[in-house]
């Protein structure tokens, strides 16, 4: 295809890989732009279908400490709940009201 034979519109500017240029039908016009790259979207950019490795059990070691650390905090919440009661006991009825009915 000779340049007289293209058509009217935006064409890879010859001189410069990266651009294109304008052809109005006879010449080639100072007008030029980059090449828009295609959109790349995120099913694009996901590797192909490639499927997470298995998911391996928990070994019996991790069970035990995530046992006692469970035993332990609710442990620790219960004497933090007890400690906090103790401290504020409720207060007696005064002598004075005892004394006052007949």
């Amino acid at each position: 295809m000779t340049t007289t034979e293209r058509a009217l519109g935006w064409h890879r500017d010859p001189g410069n890989d990266g651009l294109q240029r304008w052809w109005d039908g006879t010449a080639w016009t100072p007008l030029v732009h980059p090449i828009p790259r295609p959109q790349v979207t995120d099913v694009e950019m996901a590797p192909p279908s490639e499927q997470a490795p298995p998911r391996t059990p928990m070994s019996t070691d991790a069970k035990r400490a995530l046992v006692i650390t469970a035993v332990a905090a609710v442990l620790f919440a219960v004497w933090g709940y007890a400690t906090v009661v103790d401290a504020n006991p409720p207060a007696p009825p005064s002598v004075t009201e005892q004394d006052a009915t007949p």
